[in-house]
C-alpha cells in the first residue's frame, strides 16, 4: 500500500511539475496599468525576435482620442475571422493608461483578420470596424505612419 502511495505521488507531481514547466506566461495590456512606453511609435520594431526588447509582441499599437490628441486608456481592440465584427473572435485587447495595446500570445494572422475598435460606450460612434483584412500585428506601421492614427471616443 505504501509503495502504491509514493508511486502515484511521484506520478502527479511529475504531471504538475511538466504542466507548469510547458505552460507559456502570456503578457498582455490591461486597463488601469501604465507599464507601457513609447506612444505611437513602431511596438514590434523593438519587440520582435531579434530585437533590442526582451519581451517579443504579436501585436502592439496605440489608440489616441477622437481628434488624436490624448491617450484612449479604455478602449478595446478585437480580431475577428470575418469583417464587421463577424466570423470567430480570436483576441481581444485592451488598451492600458497610455493608450498602448499589446499581447505575446500566439495570433494566427495568416488568413487575414478584421479588427474592430471598441471605446467609450454611448458616445457618437463608439465602434469602428477595419474593412480590410490585417496579416501582422504591428498596428502603428500603418496608423500613423501611412494612415491615421488610431482614434475613438
Amino acid at each position: 500500500m505504501r509503495k502504491k502511495y509514493i508511486v502515484l505521488s511521484l506520478i502527479v507531481a511529475s504531471c504538475t511539475l511538466f504542466t507548469v514547466a510547458c505552460k507559456k506566461k502570456y503578457n498582455s495590456s490591461h486597463h488601469g496599468e501604465s507599464k507601457s512606453h513609447k506612444q505611437g511609435t513602431l511596438c514590434i520594431t523593438c519587440h520582435s525576435p531579434n530585437a533590442s526588447a526582451k519581451e517579443v509582441f504579436t501585436i502592439g499599437g496605440t489608440v489616441f482620442d477622437e481628434v488624436r490628441l490624448n491617450a484612449q486608456p479604455k478602449a478595446i481592440i478585437k480580431l475577428y475571422t470575418k469583417p464587421g465584427a463577424k466570423g470567430k473572435l480570436v483576441a481581444t485587447l485592451r488598451t492600458d493608461d497610455l493608450g498602448n495595446f499589446y499581447t505575446n500570445q500566439e495570433i494566427d494572422f495568416s488568413s487575414g483578420l478584421y479588427a474592430t475598435l471598441l471605446g467609450t460606450p454611448g458616445v457618437k460612434d463608439d465602434t469602428k470596424h477595419m474593412p480590410r483584412a490585417i496579416f501582422m500585428g504591428d498596428c502603428n506601421r500603418c496608423h500613423g505612419l501611412n494612415t491615421e492614427s488610431l482614434g475613438i471616443n
